[in-house]
């Protein structure tokens, strides 16, 4: 099953959308929302905390939580879903949020491929983009759109964590579906 057939079909499952920070995961999750109007959870609700000197694989990722919290109801039919998003703010898990699903949800973010949850993933998708394409285009989206300059965690624990999981779990050999990000443009 491809891409098109995904957004054109009544496929139901799990859809999770992987790659480098900046490669365009969430932009890719949020249009195939727009076709198939499912939910769209970002790996960055799921955080356990900003400590990042402390974070190696994306260890700094609650993929227990996410696993608990979204995976496990919707595998059980429950809809809607209520799960804990994290504050970024306040270094820890915030508000209660809930989500509504017609049997298809979207996870994007780093890490999937090689996490606790990758077994759950029904179809997964690898967006293919050079490291430092991504890294440039995560810092710009990150001063543009929130005003942000989170240049050092770019350039060292973030690239290291994506290549440390893209070198240990080879992403581009387990995803069903691998987009070019040009595509993406």
């Amino acid at each position: 099953m491809n891409l098109i057939e995904i957004i054109n079909s009544n496929f139901k499952g799990i859809l999770g959308i992987s790659g480098f920070g900046g490669s365009g995961k969430s932009t890719l999750a949020h249009k195939i929302a727009e076709f198939t109007d499912a939910p769209v959870i970002g790996i960055d609700s799921f955080f356990k905390h900003t400590d990042f000197g402390n974070c190696n694989n994306w260890d700094c990722v609650d993929f227990l939580r996410l696993k608990t919290e979204i995976i496990a109801p919707f595998r059980n039919g429950i809809s809607p879903i209520k799960f804990r998003e994290f504050d970024w703010e306040n270094n820890s898990v915030g508000k209660l949020n809930e989500i509504s699903h017609k049997g298809l949800i979207i996870i994007e973010g780093v890490g999937l491929f090689g996490s606790l949850i990758q077994s759950s993933i029904t179809k997964s998708i690898w967006i293919d983009c050079p490291i430092e394409i991504a890294i440039a285009r995560g810092k710009e989206r990150d001063k543009s759109q929130y005003g942000v300059d989170n240049d050092v965690l770019w350039e060292g624990v973030w690239k290291q964590n994506d290549l440390e999981s893209f070198e240990k779990y080879h992403p581009m050999e387990v995803a069903n579906i691998i987009i070019d990000y040009k595509d993406l443009m």
